[in-house]
């Protein structure tokens, strides 16, 4: 009886569940979950973006640096 008991609690606890899940509340929470996750996903894209291109800005001012210290090395060569 105790076993029969226990699968009769487990069905009413699932019923419960299921009706929780289809309620409204749960698909706004959802809803607002989904929201939230891709407005953290958006940040995280445009923090990635920004330090690409700062990476890229770096870069281009570190070959225009050797650029200009290879000239100078040509030039103090030449003298």
């Amino acid at each position: 009886e105790f076993k029969q008991d226990c699968e009769e609690f487990g069905k009413d606890v699932a019923k419960l569940i299921r009706a929780f899940e289809s309620k409204p509340e749960r698909q706004e929470y959802r809803s607002r979950r989904r929201d939230h996750v891709a407005n953290v996903n958006a940040k995280r894209i445009e923090f990635n973006i920004n330090k690409l291109f700062v990476n890229y800005k770096n870069l281009m001012e570190n070959k225009h640096t050797k650029i200009s210290n290879k000239s100078i090395n040509m030039d103090s060569e030449r003298t």
